[in-house]
């Protein structure tokens, strides 16, 4: 099909690309662009959604792939090539894989006709427009092979299958905007974010968030350890000849800045939080030390949580971690209306608990867990734990849930 009919068939005058930048924030540097497919007619612009809803709708999605993949390879060899080490990022539609055709080694041969290096091209693909994984799995295999990159996008939306990402080992994950709105204050979002985070360092990728579009969006995805981001907080998308003269950078060394000041003033408040936690624990376990009976820990225990807002519930276990007590409750925060369900009690084991089996290894005498959500109240707590000798100069284990 020639261009002119191409064009006519989707309802546009013409196509064009614009490049966004995806930026490091701790070297105030641009790692790589992003091609961005663009759609003209008389009424205006045609965004990408909808130049693929029509090209779909005509059954010419595969040329208006293969047209925008040839656009973005041309300027890209024009503008960025040789004068910058930028990777360049683009969308392949996998879905292509699935109709069994070989149309996908066309990357291949545009990138060998551009004569740009394929260890300078990323290939960004969403995992669940494929049905037939395997398929997946030999085109990675393949490009891989031929030196380019992988990306996975929109990782972490509804649909995204997180148990495929191991098996594929991206060179990057791309986490969608759905998950990265809102993140700094959304518990929920911070955990998944934080996984994802974890599990790209398990499998050596890096971690881009997308759509970022405020500065406590940024902060927060670096604490949780994201590695790059792109987004209209940071650059708009552009043309290649507007690139160059776009201050995209301006202001990456304040934002970097603002990290480590935001992060000291989190390591500050954690630590003053920590002693707090430390000295209230210090204080029970100067008590326990004159018990001389383990039956008696129950009744002083209720007693003292009591006496403190901070700690929702704590319990004492052996050093064998067999639960001595039962997990007690500050009655501030019982419900009357709602009985908990409870799974652990007295003479149960939770020595598979890190603030438990790290004490019962020997090298540790108090541990502080991460932040989480308690399963029974769904209170946001930390648990301290600390080794303690009562009267006789038996060692047991007090865990206090304190709230955050």
């Amino acid at each position: 099909m020639a261009l002119k009919e191409f064009y006519e068939t989707i309802g546009i005058d013409r196509l064009f690309v614009q490049f966004q930048p995806i930026f490091c924030i701790g070297s105030r540097k641009i790692i790589g662009i992003e091609a961005l497919l663009r759609g003209e007619n008389s009424k205006g612009l045609v965004s990408p959604k909808e130049l693929f809803e029509r090209a779909e709708c005509k059954n010419v999605k595969v040329e208006l792939d293969r047209v925008a993949r040839k656009l973005a390879f041309e300027e890209f060899k024009k503008h960025f090539l040789s004068d910058t080490e930028f990777l360049l990022f683009f969308n392949f539609d996998a879905s292509i894989l699935d109709t069994g055709q070989r149309r996908a080694w066309y990357i291949h041969r545009l990138v060998k006709k551009a004569g740009i290096p394929p260890n300078r091209v990323v290939i960004e693909v969403i995992e669940t427009k494929v049905k037939n994984f395997q398929k997946l799995k030999k085109f990675v295999e393949a490009y891989r092979n031929l030196g380019f990159l992988i990306a996975l996008d929109d990782v972490g939306i509804e649909y995204s299958n997180l148990s495929r990402i191991p098996e594929i080992k991206p060179d990057f994950i791309k986490i969608d905007r759905a998950l990265i709105k809102g993140v700094e204050k959304n518990e929920y979002k911070r955990k998944v974010l934080k996984s994802l985070a974890g599990l790209a360092k398990d499998v050596g990728s890096f971690t881009i968030a997308e759509g970022v579009e405020r500065d406590s969006e940024i902060l927060a995805t670096l604490e949780m350890g994201v590695n790059f981001h792109q987004g209209y907080r940071l650059g708009s998308p552009v043309s290649a000849k507007e690139f160059f003269t776009t201050e995209f950078v301006k202001e990456l060394t304040s934002l970097r800045n603002r990290f480590v000041f935001y992060f000291k003033s989190i390591a500050g408040k954690k630590k003053q939080v920590y002693e707090t936690y430390k000295s209230i624990v210090c204080q029970f376990t100067r008590k326990f030390k004159k018990v001389k009976l383990r039956t008696t820990f129950e009744k002083k225990l209720k007693k003292l949580i009591e006496g403190v807002s901070s700690i929702q519930s704590a319990y004492i276990v052996d050093m064998s971690g067999c639960l001595i007590t039962d997990i007690n409750f500050n009655s501030k925060y019982l419900n009357p209306d709602k009985k908990f369900f409870f799974i652990y009690r007295k003479g149960d084991n939770l020595c598979f608990y890190d603030y438990i089996y790290y004490l019962l290894s020997g090298e540790f005498d108090r541990y502080i867990t991460e932040p989480y959500i308690h399963p029974f109240t769904k209170n946001r707590v930390c648990t301290v734990s600390q080794i303690f000798k009562n009267y006789l100069g038996y060692r047991f284990i007090l865990c206090i849930d304190f709230l955050i």
